[in-house]
């Protein structure tokens, strides 16, 4: 018998889902790395990298369909789950895609800490069911992941728009329309 543990990922209900309490899934952690150099220049690129990541995540869950992808959300911070039937190296190329999208409308190289993991899935006021309890282990987002399974996906030096991401020439259009105050005389 294994005495392997699973990290936790908590959810408020299970209701109506295809998830099982206490079932085992890979599990994505992907974020992009922020450029410090940008960060200082430039005032509309941290409100577009935090406008990306959520893009980036969403495509992922999209992207991914037929693996059922699901997005959750621990102490804020995001994974994302699929069913067994998911390629882990079609999904790291697809991060990758995207690392290179983002490259391509900023001007600069990004990387992403990026992790891939098997966790267990389980709803917050239930007890594990009896066959799991000794595979219960600590909450996902309160361990040190990154460093325990965790790598730094770096971005390919071929910078392509892919039509996955809002361009940044977008973003400032729409940040600089939405500040405009119009007064009526």
């Amino acid at each position: 018998m294994s005495d392997k543990t699973y990290p936790v990922l908590y959810v408020t209900d299970l209701r109506g889902a295809i998830f099982k309490h206490c079932s085992v899934h890979p599990t994505l952690y992907f974020e992009i790395i922020k450029d410090e150099e940008l960060m200082r220049n430039d005032p509309d690129y941290l409100p577009y990298i935090e406008k990306i990541q959520e893009e980036c995540l969403t495509n992922i869950v999209n992207k991914f369909t037929f693996s059922q992808a699901l997005k959750i959300t621990n102490n804020r911070i995001a994974f994302i789950i699929f069913r067994s039937n998911i390629d882990m190296g079609m999904v790291k190329q697809f991060c990758q895609v995207l690392l290179n999208e983002v490259a391509y409308f900023t001007g600069k190289k990004h990387d992403a800490n990026y992790m891939v993991t098997k966790s267990m899935l389980m709803q917050i006021d239930k007890k594990p069911s009896f066959t799991k309890t000794n595979k219960v282990g600590p909450k996902l987002s309160e361990t040190d992941f990154m460093k325990e399974c965790g790598t730094i996906l770096e971005g390919t030096n071929e910078p392509t728009d892919s039509g996955w991401l809002t361009p940044y020439d977008s973003f400032k259009e729409k940040e600089k329309d939405e500040e405009e105050v119009v007064t009526w005389g």
